[in-house]
């Protein structure tokens, strides 16, 4: 019995060879290995989507004004912060406009659990609004109470201040969720809880937005396939989801939609998205779209890959249009109203120079000097209407500029010695500086007058009376073939918010509110417009405490 169990073959090697085939411990920390090295790099492609995708993905608690718990790049970004670690720990309510708008938002979400493409106004650091479409769904405990929220923010303003918003855009790839699925069976399951709840999260906002979202690649001999699609996408297409999955695109499209999109696809540089429109649709029923492709990089010999969004952007294009035909009409409605202004004007003007010089009877000191002071503002009312005219001309492309070459500097003397008594008046000090001989330039003499004139008076309107100093310096620039008039003075700075509308139409009454402005708000306005049909520049420079500098540019007068 001792010598059977003993001798090789016998029943003490058979149970040993039985625990080896049932454990082994070499080939178990191997498995384990290669588990927790999948999941790192799973983790690595999420985090890289997390942190490059355009649109804006957040955490934020209920309660506490929405206190953010977590956020990428582009949400800083939108919001005005410089990274995203500045703006971890910021209260959203404090980004809202309307504080109501936040409080209707928490409660849907806390009634349905989750909202797709609510729109809301937000506004950055800075106070600039913007129009934001948000997409969250509530993030519950064991309990079922709401932990927190997770969700998708983006920019949607497109245009109405003239800029075409192309925020619009979720570049979140499907197929690094469906690895991550494919990960669950052979991963340590320890670390797969870690990642799949913040995955399925993310899946459940991507599918209930309403930006249309999808994933290619191509296969062992250079066609594309689909991986994936997103509902928004499906419902489109009049597929149910996984209708795409795995299929080739040549089988799922027309064959001239094949060409467009093979065409458009091998256009793609690695590493370089790509953006553009497109109309899609049934005829009648056609809708416009911003696509926007961007190459996923893939292990070796796996093939290219892609992420694509395309956003429905038809109502925006249409609210676009209506804006132009607003504005067109509007300016032709100012157009009318200024030149009926500027006629009766004009006749008051004439009338009240006769009555004022004497021509229909004698007048009191009184009289008389209560006159000039109406043809005064009579004459700032015929310029003010002017301006609009200008204004309404260069918004239109129909500005004309009579350009010829004649001495600056002379211009300058002549608007100084025009202004000095006013300035003297409130013991102002009014100067000029040439650097270097005679400045010719190349431009409309009447219209760089009223430039001057507008840069010289409100200069002059903010210093204090007494100590008050506007310098004026004429210097040229041979690299870039221009003159550079600079207007300085001593009184209060313009803060840095401030400084970017400035030259806005009407931006004064904002100033105004500031305590820092008076008029009408079309005197920079007017003054950019001139400038840059001249081809110049014009800036202000203001630490905002004291002083500004606004400088512009004029072309130097070349002889042929």
């Amino acid at each position: 019995m001792v010598n059977s169990i003993g001798k090789k073959g016998g029943l003490r090697h058979k149970l040993a060879a039985a625990r080896g085939r049932i454990f082994n411990p070499r080939a178990a920390r191997a498995s384990r290995e290669a588990n927790h090295k999948a999941l790192k790099v799973s983790e690595a492609r999420y985090r890289t989507l997390h942190e490059n995708v355009p649109v804006g993905i957040f955490r934020v608690t209920v309660d506490d004004g929405g206190v953010l718990l977590s956020a990428n790049p582009a949400l800083a970004e939108l919001l005005g912060y410089a990274s995203a670690d500045d703006v971890v720990g910021a209260c959203m309510a404090d980004h809202y406009v309307n504080a109501e708008d936040r409080r209707t938002l928490t409660e849907t979400i806390s009634l349905k659990g989750a909202v797709a493409d609510y729109t809301v106004q937000l506004k950055r650091a800075d106070g600039q609004v913007f129009l934001c479409s948000v997409s969250a769904r509530a993030v519950k405990s064991p309990d079922g109470h709401i932990s927190y929220i997770d969700g998708i923010l983006e920019d949607i303003t497109y245009s109405f201040r003239t800029e075409v918003a192309r925020g619009l855009q979720r570049d979140v790839t499907a197929s690094a969720l469906k690895r991550f699925q494919s990960l669950q069976d052979e991963a340590d399951v320890d670390l797969w809880r870690r990642t799949s709840s913040a995955v399925k999260d993310l899946q459940s906002v991507l599918d209930h937005a309403g930006v249309l979202l999808w994933s290619m690649r191509t296969d062992e001999v250079g066609e594309l396939c689909c991986e994936r699609v997103n509902d928004a996408f499906a419902e489109v297409a009049g597929r149910d989801p996984e209708y795409f999955s795995g299929k080739r695109v040549a089988d799922v499209v027309t064959p001239e939609q094949f060409k467009i999109i093979t065409r458009v696809y091998e256009s793609v540089g690695d590493g370089e998205p790509r953006s553009f429109s497109v109309e899609y649709g049934d005829e009648g029923e056609r809708r416009q779209y911003i696509v926007r492709i961007i190459p996923l990089s893939a292990g070796e010999g796996q093939g290219r890959r892609f992420i694509t969004s395309a956003t429905d952007v038809t109502e925006l294009k249409k609210a676009e249009k209506e804006l132009r035909d607003l504005q067109r009409a509007n300016d032709t409605l100012t157009d009318l109203v200024v030149h009926d202004i500027k006629n009766i004007s004009s006749t008051m003007f004439a009338w009240l120079e006769l009555i004022r010089d004497g021509d229909l009877g004698p007048l009191t000191d009184d009289q008389r000097g209560a006159l000039g002071r109406m043809v005064e503002r009579n004459e700032e009312l015929v310029h003010l209407s002017e301006e609009l005219l200008d204004i309404a001309r260069a918004t239109e492309g129909k500005i004309l500029i009579e350009k010829k070459s004649y001495v600056l500097e002379d211009q300058l003397r002549e608007i100084i010695k025009f202004l000095q008594p006013a300035a003297a008046k409130d013991k102002k000090t009014l100067s000029r500086r040439v650097v270097g001989g005679p400045i010719v330039v190349q431009a409309d003499e009447e219209r760089i007058k009223r430039v001057m004139v507008n840069l010289f008076n409100n200069a002059l309107r903010f210093v204090p009376a007494r100590t008050g100093r506007v310098t004026v310096t004429l210097r040229k620039d041979e690299k870039r073939g221009c003159a550079v008039v600079r207007v300085k003075d001593n009184g209060p700075g313009i803060p840095k918010e401030f400084q970017e509308i400035i030259f806005e139409k009407f931006r004064q009454v904002e100033l105004k509110k500031s305590g820092l402005k008076k008029g009408t708000g079309l005197g920079l306005t007017f003054c950019k417009m001139v400038v840059e049909a001249h081809g110049g520049t014009i800036e202000v420079e203001s630490d905002g405490k004291q002083g500004s500098a606004f400088i512009f540019t004029l072309p130097l007068y070349k002889p042929e």
